[in-house]
């Protein structure tokens, strides 16, 4: 085994590492943790050998900041969603690189928690996600570039305001998601 990250502050000061994300390409690791500062979050990679430091992938972030528990690496590993909050401010949701030498593209943002899952098309361009529409737990489903260059797309837009898309799954191609939803309601 290898340690993939420095050794930590021991007791509940820094350094809880709540989950990771491993892709195909067994070259790196990316994790959520508290690292630099107290119960504030951040995502990390670092690579599977344990050779070189941790690097932060989520840009810059205060201490009013923190990512989300929710986040998510593509199947081959090559590009990564997430979202932070900031108190008082939206939730945001990015798109970046595991390796982190980019700054992260701003996907789309919401005055609630985007509640996952964040699905990846075969080829690594886009990402399909829930978005709450409205308060009380209904969400619409969305799609967007994962390099930002247009809007986000709403799929499910014909829908009825009081539709709640509820599961979603990518068919093999990434061409069409199937969801459930109690759409014509």
């Amino acid at each position: 085994p290898h340690r993939c990250n420095p050794p930590l502050a021991s007791g509940p000061v820094l350094g809880d590492v709540l989950a990771y994300r491993t892709g195909t390409s067994g070259s790196r690791v990316v994790f959520r943790a508290d690292q630099d500062s107290d119960q504030v979050f951040e995502l990390y990679s670092v690579r599977e050998d344990g050779q070189g430091p941790a690097v932060p992938i989520s840009g810059d972030i205060s201490s009013a900041d923190s990512v989300q528990p929710i986040f998510a690496r593509s199947a081959a590993g090559h590009r990564v969603v997430y979202q932070r909050d900031t108190i008082g401010g939206p939730f945001v949701l990015y798109g970046t690189s595991p390796i982190g030498q980019e700054d992260a593209d701003e996907l789309d943002n919401d005055q609630y928690l985007f509640p996952g899952p964040f699905l990846f098309t075969p080829d690594e361009t886009r990402v399909v996600y829930r978005k709450e529409l409205f308060f009380g737990n209904r969400y619409g489903l969305f799609s967007q570039t994962l390099d930002a260059s247009g809007p986000p797309i709403h799929l499910n837009a014909g829908a009825i305001a009081a539709c709640s898309v509820e599961d979603v799954l990518l068919d093999p191609s990434g061409a069409r998601a199937v969801y459930r939803a109690d759409q014509d309601v």
